[in-house]
């Protein structure tokens, strides 16, 4: 041998080429475009699933917010009713101190009161 291609040697026999028939082509087109369509289609249901889920969290986040307003709305009703309860109380302490304080009281009458707390330091 002379290392040049000479062609299909004697002993093999030649298959001839067979194309597509234009029946064949079309139902492989067929096939190609309904492939591509169901494809596109299940995206298109995918993003509508999508949209509505959004839509569904965006009106769940309008809820939450107006929850979170009020909370808030109620915290601060009842932070303004303690502060208002810590003032009368601190009126009354007041009231209680300069009342002992300006009435005179008989000895007797000292045994029969509470005796005054005693302020303890742990220092």
């Amino acid at each position: 041998m002379t290392g040049l291609h000479e062609g299909p040697s004697k002993d093999k026999k030649v298959k001839k080429k067979v194309f597509l028939g234009e029946g064949d082509a079309l139902n492989l087109a067929l096939s190609i475009g309904q492939t591509q369509e169901d494809s596109v289609q299940q995206k298109k249901e995918k993003n509508s699933k999508t949209k509505e889920l959004t839509e569904v969290r965006a009106s769940g986040s309008r809820k939450h917010s107006e929850r979170r307003g009020k909370l808030a709305e109620t915290k601060t009703l009842l932070a303004s009713k303690r502060a208002r309860a810590k003032k009368e109380k601190a009126k009354k302490r007041k009231e209680l101190q300069k009342g002992s304080a300006a009435s005179p009281s008989a000895p007797g009458s000292e045994a029969a009161t509470k005796p005054a707390r005693k302020s303890v330091s742990f220092a």
